[in-house]
């Protein structure tokens, strides 16, 4: 929406009026969904490329070492090496491990 917040939030139809609503379906149409079958992490990206990518294979390729990892990170998002290690650096506040431990119901293999 031009102007607002890119963070994801709840919404409830009651409070909005009709012009809103189909605002609400025509940002839904430009989305699927489907199951995945395996755990998945999905990865912030350049504007057009934000992939979904399985956690198994992420482990993977860390197992390897970090520049295959970011080798491939840069692949899978187009953002630069430099950008993918600072984000790899960040040490998370307390309230950003706490939704992560929520989104994996507490598995701690996750985290």
């Amino acid at each position: 929406m031009p102007g607002g917040s890119a963070e994801p939030r709840r919404l409830s139809f009651r409070a909005l009026d009709i012009e809103q609503i189909g605002h609400v379906y025509e940002g839904l149409l430009d989305h699927t969904a489907v199951r995945a079958l395996d755990p998945v992490l999905g990865l912030t990206g350049t504007r057009h490329q934000e992939p979904e990518i399985l956690l198994a294979r992420l482990e993977e390729l860390r197992a390897k070492g970090e520049d295959p990892l970011l080798e491939f990170l840069k692949e899978e998002t187009g953002r630069s090496v430099s950008a993918l290690r600072k984000a790899l650096g960040v040490n998370l506040d307390p309230l950003e491990l706490q939704r992560l431990r929520t989104a994996c119901q507490n598995n701690q293999e996750f985290l």
